[in-house]
């Protein structure tokens, strides 16, 4: 028994200094790191990991630095293309334009959970929504898109959505067509692209609202429930530039155009995201997708992978 007692209190205080020496790692109140540990395999951080600037300003040429292989790279992408005709954002940092369906919901411009710029679109569904109570958002004329295969936006629950929970309705003059929202886990900003390819042209020539309404099954699986859209867009594949890696979260860094015709100035130019271009990811190799006209343009992408 007292063999097992004192291993309890050498692994106790094993727990314990481990537990301080990550403390002086990691704590940013520690002005020197006084203790260090090789970790094998993976470390896995959950926000940012600051490298702090040496404390004397840099004496005898001294720095703080990560050394090691990050994940990084450049791509060149040979020619961008012109996304001015076929990309079309529905919301962008104003959600403007956007009300509710009735009174069982509530829709507003919200500056505490948001995805891009500084707000995104609440819903807020009340305990008595039923099927088709949701947001409608009504645009500035009819939008063809019969060219376009893909909507995407970003979404955020305040519980775990099933597929079907919730659809995306494209209201045209000739006939509304809703399509599924994927399985959305609870609290976790979500990228989706839905695949509009297969609605009948006729269907999709003269688009004037769409709507983000709950379903019945949604109604019946939630009582009140917080939804939030940002960054709607529609686009075509031939405005992709595939971007050959998985990125990790907000992992095209930047994008450098330069011209490409004869006797132009060749000095590269930044390409703002959701200006001139977005990211559009999927499982597997990710995208940036056009926005404006960049077919003028060939391209470095600066990408941070997984």
């Amino acid at each position: 028994m007292k063999k097992f007692f004192n291993l309890k209190i050498v692994l106790l205080f094993t727990i314990v200094l481990l537990s301080f020496s990550t403390f002086l790692m990691f704590n940013s109140a520690v002005s020197e790191v006084i203790y260090s540990k090789i970790f094998p395999g993976n470390v896995l951080f959950k926000g940012n990991i600051f490298v702090a600037p040496a404390t004397d300003g840099g004496n005898q040429g001294l720095h703080t630095s990560i050394t090691g292989q990050p994940n990084l790279t450049i791509l060149p992408i040979t020619a961008l293309t012109d996304g001015s005709t076929n990309t079309h954002i529905w919301m962008d940092g104003a959600e403007t334009g956007w009300s509710a369906i009735n009174a069982r919901t509530v829709c507003s411009s919200d500056t505490d959970v948001w995805r891009v710029g500084d707000s995104s679109l609440l819903t807020a569904f009340s305990a008595a929504a039923v099927a088709n109570d949701g947001a409608i958002g009504i645009d500035a004329g009819d939008q063809d898109l019969q060219n376009n295969e893909s909507f995407g936006f970003w979404i955020y629950a305040t519980g775990n959505l099933r597929a079907g929970d919730f659809v995306l309705q494209l209201v045209d003059v000739t006939a509304n067509t809703s399509i599924n929202v994927p399985a959305v886990k609870n609290r976790i900003w979500t990228w989706v692209e839905l695949d509009i390819s297969g609605i009948a042209a006729g269907s999709r020539d003269a688009v004037s609202d769409i709507n983000f309404m709950i379903t019945t099954a949604g109604a019946a699986a939630f009582g009140a429930i917080d939804i939030y859209i940002d960054t709607v867009v529609t686009w075509d594949v031939a405005c992709e530039s595939a971007l050959g890696q998985t990125l990790v979260d907000n992992g095209v860094l930047n994008v450098f155009g330069v011209l490409t015709a004869f006797g132009s100035n060749n000095t590269f130019v930044a390409l703002a995201e959701w200006t001139a271009y977005f990211t559009h990811y999927e499982d597997g190799v990710d995208f940036i997708v056009d926005i404006t006209n960049n077919s003028a343009y060939t391209a470095l992408a600066f990408l941070a992978y997984q």
